[in-house]
């Protein structure tokens, strides 16, 4: 009925179904650079925050793992 009101297949439902699903999947580039962005951003704080606290790991389980072995090994003698 609408095809007939409005003269012929420029004004068909259908496209306008079709164009609004092609608006649903598709994405700006405003929208994709902004996610993208976002991410990299989380990427690099994550990545500070490992090189900031992985030395002070270490060094922590160095002195653990030093005061074990010289504990075992001063017992080893004792015994």
């Amino acid at each position: 009925m609408i095809n007939i009101i409005f003269g012929g297949s420029q004004y068909d439902t259908n496209s306008f179904s079709k164009e609004r699903e092609m608006q649903r999947v598709t994405m700006s580039t405003e929208i994709k650079t902004a996610i993208t962005t976002a991410c990299q951003s989380a990427v690099d704080v994550c990545k500070d925050g490992i090189v900031a606290v992985l030395p002070i790991g270490l060094s922590l389980m160095a002195i653990t793992m030093g005061i074990r072995m010289a504990v075992g090994f001063f017992r080893s003698l004792a015994n």
